[in-house]
Formats: structure tokens, C-alpha cells, sequence
């Protein structure tokens, strides 16, 4: 199992997205017979309906990985995977514009920097689909935990204009990913598996330490939330 850059420690992100995406879409289709922009339903974040798109993704940002804890909800928005802009002028109908399979769920951040990129070439356009499963070849992630550009698409012009466009490479994303691995991190301490696995004891200092952790961590949060 190859690590995923957007994921804490060894999991993956779905790899039957396209299957499941068809599922709901046919379950949608019978709950609402007349629909045809699924954005209308998917780009609400008070829409209950939303939830399950993100449910998919893990919770996650599908561009850079930054989950639904590390801020509000409503900072999370519905991505176009190739934009509405682009398709308009490849003459492709609303329906398949706003379909499911166009629909992903991306940070504010990742969303807006992306805005309407396109690759010029269609093994790009592929490369970067998230549906496509391919992210994780083309990004990883290094010693210091900074997002990369692996070394068989380093030349690849696309992909580096991708890369710089959402920013991939700064501090903030890092931070994320960081702050994820301290709140998997107190989940273990928490564990009594984990310590007995470890040979711990839930000693006033092994709580403490959590305790102090968990302070620490819910503040940079909070700061983070807000930032957005």
C-alpha cells in the first residue's frame, strides 16, 4: 500500500469513489426525479445531503488533505474538478457540468487558488482528477512533512503550474497535516491497546502529558478555525 500525502499514517482515500459516486447518484435520481445540477444540492453546506459527499473524502480536503476538524465546516466548499468555465466553452451541458463526478469536496483555500485551472494536456487532466486515484503518485510527502512534486513529474509543466497555483508547497499546509498527526496521536495515548502494546500505564504523567498535549493542540486549532 503506497502512503498518501493527504493522510495521516497509513490510510487511503477511497479508491472505490467512482463506484460509490454512482450509487448515491441513482439514489438521488429516485429520491429526486427532476434532478440535473447536483451542485444545487452538493454546494450547500446546511444541506444534509452534503454530508455524504464528504463522508467519500474522508472528510478531507481531496487537494491538500486538511479535514473538517481543523476548520469549520462551512470553510469547506464543493469543487468543480474541471471548472464550470471550461466546460461551458468545450459545449458540455449542465448536467454533466454540475453531475457528481465533476463534484469534489476542497478547502476554501485549495478551492479558490485552484479557481478555474486547467491542465493542457488530457493526461494531466487525468493525472490530477482526485477520482483518477493518481494524486498520491504525483505528490508526497517529505522528511519535514512539507507537500512535493515526485520526482517522475518534477518536468511536467502542468503539474508544476498546479503545484504553485494551490500553493501546495507552503507552511499552512504543513501545519495541517502536523495538527492531524498530534489529534491521531492523543486518539492512541488514549488507547489502552496502545499502551499495553508499548508497555505504558495510565500514570498520572502519561495523563498529564496528554492532558497538556491536548491544551496545546485544542489552541492552534481554535486559531486555525478562525483563519480558515
Amino acid at each position: 500500500m503506497r502512503s498518501d500525502y493527504r493522510t495521516v499514517f497509513p490510510r487511503q482515500f477511497n479508491r472505490r469513489i467512482k463506484t460509490e459516486k454512482r450509487v448515491y447518484s441513482k439514489f438521488l435520481k429516485k429520491m429526486h426525479p427532476k434532478i440535473k445540477k447536483y451542485y444545487v444540492y452538493l454546494g450547500n453546506h446546511k444541506d444534509e445531503r452534503r454530508r455524504f459527499i464528504h463522508k467519500l473524502y474522508h472528510d478531507r480536503c481531496v487537494y491538500c488533505g486538511a479535514t473538517v476538524k481543523l476548520m469549520d465546516l462551512s470553510n469547506f466548499q464543493i469543487d468543480h474538478i474541471v471548472s464550470k468555465d471550461v466546460l461551458y466553452k468545450r459545449h458540455i451541458s449542465d448536467e454533466k457540468i454540475h453531475s457528481i463526478y465533476n463534484l469534489v469536496p476542497a478547502c476554501r483555500s485549495c478551492n479558490r487558488q485552484k479557481s478555474n485551472f486547467v491542465p493542457k494536456k488530457k493526461e494531466s487532466e487525468r493525472l490530477l482528477n482526485p477520482d483518477e486515484n493518481l494524486l498520491d503518485q504525483v505528490f508526497y510527502r517529505d522528511e519535514r512533512y512539507y507537500i512535493r512534486i515526485s520526482d517522475g513529474f518534477k518536468e511536467n509543466d502542468d503539474i508544476k503550474a498546479f503545484y504553485q497555483k494551490l500553493q501546495l508547497g507552503n507552511q499552512i499546509k504543513r501545519m495541517d497535516y502536523l495538527l492531524m498527526q498530534i489529534d491521531t496521536l492523543l486518539k492512541e495515548l488514549k488507547s489502552p491497546e496502545y499502551l499495553r502494546k508499548h508497555g505504558l500505564h495510565e500514570s498520572v504523567e502519561v495523563r498529564k502529558l496528554i492532558d497538556t498535549l491536548r491544551d496545546e493542540y485544542d489552541e492552534v486549532l481554535g486559531r486555525r478555525r478562525i483563519e480558515g
